[in-house]
């Protein structure tokens, strides 16, 4: 009796120690995941492409003053394809 009772003892000790290794190991595989999944948080005022659409910081777009308005493109295709458009 006092041998079986040991035995599943140690069965028990030996399947927690191997939790407690797993739970180590893979932690920082679980912590690199989550770091992935968070999105980047924009600061400022976001202003929106005219031509495609897009939000965009406004220190990071290229402004175009064009008949006396301001104008806030996400690149210089955008831009041309607006001035185009707007010339005919």
């Amino acid at each position: 009796m006092i041998r079986i009772f040991f035995k599943l003892f140690f069965l028990f000790l030996g399947g927690y120690v191997l939790y407690l290794i797993y739970k180590i190991l893979t932690e920082p595989v679980h912590r690199e995941t989550q770091n992935k999944n968070k999105k980047e948080v924009i600061k400022g005022e976001l202003v929106k492409d005219p031509v495609c659409g897009v939000y965009l910081p406004k220190e990071q777009a290229i402004k175009l003053e064009y008949k006396g308005q301001t104008y806030y493109f996400c690149s210089e295709e955008c831009k041309t394809k607006f001035l185009e458009e707007s010339s005919r």
